[in-house]
C-alpha cells in the first residue's frame, strides 16, 4: 500500500475522531485498478455507489437524496462514496460523507482508475452506479431522478 495513502487514512481517522465521526464503521478505503470489479461482485445488492470529488456543487445533495431514499424505504441497502480527486481528511469529515457507509478515495492515476470503471467517463461528477439485484449497474451522470431511482429499487 501507497505510504501516501496510509498517512492520509492516519489523518482521516484523527480528523473524523476530533469531529465526532465513528471511522471504525467506516474506513478509508483504497480505490485501485481492481476494486470496482471486486465492488461489484461483494456489495448486497440493492446498493448505490457515488462517484464524487470534493470540488463537486452537487455531489452533497446526491448523497443526501440516496440515503433519504434508502432510508425512507426502509432498506438495508449500502451506500458507497468513491472520490476521486486528492481529498483532504478534513474535507471527508464533512457531514454528507458520513451518509456512506463505506468511503473509498482514488489510489492511482486518476485517468486510468475512471477507465476501470467506465471506459466511457471522463471524470463527470457526481457519476452515481445504482446496482440493482441483479443485472448490470445502471449508471447516471449528475442527480437521479425520482423516476430512475423508483425504477431502479423496484428491479
Amino acid at each position: 500500500m501507497n505510504i501516501l495513502v496510509v498517512l492520509r487514512a492516519c489523518l482521516l481517522c484523527l480528523t473524523l475522531c476530533a469531529s465526532g465521526v465513528a471511522l471504525a464503521d467506516r474506513p478509508l478505503e483504497s480505490f485501485g485498478n481492481s476494486t470496482w470489479s471486486s465492488l461489484q461482485k461483494e456489495l448486497p445488492r440493492p446498493a448505490a455507489v457515488v462517484f464524487t470529488a470534493t470540488y463537486c456543487a452537487t455531489c452533497p445533495q446526491v448523497l443526501k437524496q440516496l440515503a433519504t431514499t434508502l432510508r425512507e424505504r426502509h432498506l438495508d441497502a449500502p451506500l458507497v462514496a468513491v472520490v476521486i480527486d486528492d481529498a483532504d481528511p478534513a474535507t471527508l469529515a464533512i457531514e454528507h460523507y458520513a451518509l456512506a457507509q463505506r468511503i473509498f478515495v482514488f489510489d492511482g492515476d486518476e485517468a486510468a482508475l475512471r477507465y476501470s470503471v467506465d471506459p466511457q467517463w471522463h471524470g463527470e461528477t457526481p457519476f452515481v452506479a445504482l446496482l440493482s439485484r441483479q443485472g448490470p449497474a445502471k449508471w447516471i451522470t449528475g442527480i437521479p431522478s425520482k423516476k430512475q431511482l423508483a425504477l431502479w429499487l423496484r428491479e
